[in-house]
């Protein structure tokens, strides 16, 4: 949008908002989310809207992406619209739905008081920040204490397929 800007239309930037997606890697072989009822409670209870409104709605140029844009799995559900996703689980708004029943799921699984592990993130500002706002996120709604290590990216994908 800057070079749009700056060389007065000749160059157009088009923003496609759903081109733009935001994974999180849980390692499934190693405690505690080998355990899928604490990765089923980690995706319930990301708020994607608040991820949208801090770190996408920050640039000076509109908002860069939408609420799909954030852990996209729908659960094989066809979601139409944003009202439509707004209904499903994981992005349903307001999140207490999905934050008691990621209570449950922590609970069962042995971790009603939280846990501690480690988010590897890249350098990029937006992934950090991306990442700050999951770690609050949820310490607030299950006591999840993460450690944020933000690596080179050749370091962060070495430790994403090593560990």
């Amino acid at each position: 949008m800057r070079i749009q800007r700056e060389t007065k239309g000749k160059v157009r930037g088009i923003y496609i908002p759903e081109a733009v997606q935001t994974y999180l890697v849980l390692h499934m072989n190693k405690p505690p989310f080998n355990d899928p009822r604490v990765r089923r409670a980690v995706f319930l209870a990301i708020d994607r809207q608040e991820l949208v409104t801090i770190v996408r709605c920050a640039e000076p140029f509109g908002c860069f992406g939408s609420v799909g844009t954030f852990l996209p799995n729908k659960g094989g559900q066809v979601v139409e619209s944003q009202e439509d996703l707004a209904q499903v689980k994981g992005w349903r708004q307001p999140k207490d739905q999905d934050i008691a029943e990621a209570k449950t799921l922590m609970a069962a699984a042995g971790f009603a008081h939280g846990l501690k592990a480690t988010l590897n993130l890249t350098t990029v500002p937006a992934t950090v920040r991306i990442g700050e706002v999951i770690a609050e996120q949820l310490r607030k709604s299950l006591g999840i204490e993460f450690t944020l290590e933000a690596v080179d990216r050749a370091t962060s994908v070495d430790r994403t397929i090593r560990n």
